[in-house]
This record gives structure tokens, sequence and C-alpha cells, in this order.
């Protein structure tokens, strides 16, 4: 069911958390695409945007590298990093709000007859 208003966060959630929650969940009811189904993705998708930042801050205070002792080794936030990135397209996907997500659902509505069950419920 769609949501009018911003669902309540996770009891869990503080500091960058909730101001993600507040910014998204506003972004996706003007979109009209908040539903509660979707609680526990965008639950998901909070903390992978909140671990994506916070690794981020940890490269800017340590540096690229770190000296294990024998050499320079890339800094291990920067595999969190490269895995958040790919993960948050993933979510971003699935609420439609990347370029591709938004065209695919654009080509489905400008064809004229949606072409399958799902493509009909989606055009109500």
């Amino acid at each position: 069911m769609k949501l009018k208003k911003i669902p309540d966060p996770p009891d869990r959630f503080w500091g960058r958390q909730l101001t993600y929650w507040k910014e998204f969940c506003t972004l996706l009811l003007a979109e009209n695409i908040l539903d509660n189904r979707d609680f526990m993705t965008l639950v998901s998708l909070i903390d992978l945007w909140a671990e994506y930042d916070r690794s981020q801050e940890i490269i800017k205070e340590d540096g690229l590298f770190y000296d294990s002792g024998k050499m320079k080794r890339p800094h291990p936030a920067l595999d969190t990093i490269n895995r958040c990135r790919r993960d948050l397209v993933i979510y971003i996907d699935h609420f439609g709000l990347s370029p591709k997500a938004r065209s695919k659902m654009e080509n489905v509505f400008k064809s004229g007859e949606p072409k399958t069950k799902l493509d009909k419920m989606l055009s109500k």
C-alpha cells in the first residue's frame, strides 16, 4: 500500500541514518513510490548509504593507503566503498530512481497496451 507520510524509522537509527531516512522518504513520497512493502529494502538502503559515507570519512582521515610494516597497502575502507557503490546502484534501481530504471518504466508505459500481467498491474 502506498504511504502518504514518512514512516517512523527503525529505533536503532541515529545521526546520519535519521537524516537519510527523512531525505529519502521525502523523495519517495514526492514520486508517489513510497510503499509499506518496501520498508526493509529502504532500511537496508539507508544502512548502506551510511556505511558508504562513514567509509568515505575514514579514507579522508586516514588516506588511501596504510603502511602494513612491509609495504603500503590500499586502505580496507576502499573495499567497503566499492562494495557500497555497487550495491547502492541495485537499491536505487529497486526504487526506480536511476536514469536506467526510469527509462525502462517510461518505455513500458509509452508502448501502449501493457505486455505482461505485471505491466498491467503497474499501469493502474
